[in-house]
């Protein structure tokens, strides 16, 4: 697991609009390859806080996220790009 001094709460848009709660978990940076190019990649690893269950959209959502390089503790994992936007409340990032 991860050491970090940050923690986020991590939620992710549905097809509907909605904002659904994936948990809260340790933030790092990691460099690693994104089309055979090294780049930054924003890495969540769940604290084990949450201790819901993902139905049916929770799972679609992730499944459809998921990277090839991502293990069941990752909330996320996802390059940081300039054409990607990341959002902490009340301003973008």
């Amino acid at each position: 697991m991860a050491s970090s001094n940050y923690r986020a709460k991590v939620y992710i848009l549905n097809s509907n609009g909605n904002w659904v709660d994936f948990g809260t978990g340790n933030v790092d940076i990691v460099q690693d390859n994104y089309k055979e190019i090294n780049v930054s990649y924003l890495r969540v690893i769940s604290d084990g806080t949450w201790m819901g269950e993902y139905n049916e959209e929770m799972k679609e959502i992730k499944n459809r996220l998921k990277s090839d390089k991502e293990e069941e503790s990752y909330i996320l994992y996802r390059p940081i790009l300039k054409e990607m936007e990341f959002e902490k409340q009340g301003s973008k990032l």
